[in-house]
């Protein structure tokens, strides 16, 4: 059976993935295989509340770790976010909702810009 690289039996269903191999592709001149569609955390991952410690935490970053392992069991193999996305929360967000999951089943991108140098 012909499986991506990120195929990991304690996450997915070879099967389901097995049938969902068409839409894979390398990403640009790599290596990576990814699933045609990634998973953003854009705004709404920003749209959850966080403890006096820093910590998410609540019913909006359980809908979001629920929406991670999902996508993730579906074949959605790379995540994207940025410390821009909602001031950094949305990183913290991910980062929390991919704790324990393992990490050979996904691709994790973000960005990072140099502040502009001041005069």
């Amino acid at each position: 059976m012909d499986l991506p690289s990120t195929f990991n039996s304690d996450v997915h269903d070879a099967n389901k993935i097995s049938s969902l191999r068409k839409h894979y592709n390398f990403l640009g001149n790599t290596k990576l295989e990814v699933f045609k569609v990634g998973l953003g955390t854009g705004i709404s991952f920003g749209l959850v509340d966080f403890d006096e410690n820093g910590e998410p935490f609540g019913k909006e970053y359980e809908i979001r770790a629920a929406t991670v392992k999902k996508a993730l069991q579906e074949g959605i193999n790379y995540f994207d976010t940025a410390p821009l996305y909602a001031a950094g929360k949305a990183e913290k967000v991910l980062g929390k909702a991919i704790q324990g999951l393992p990490r050979e089943s996904f691709y994790l991108a973000t960005k990072w810009k140099e502040p502009p140098m001041s005069i």
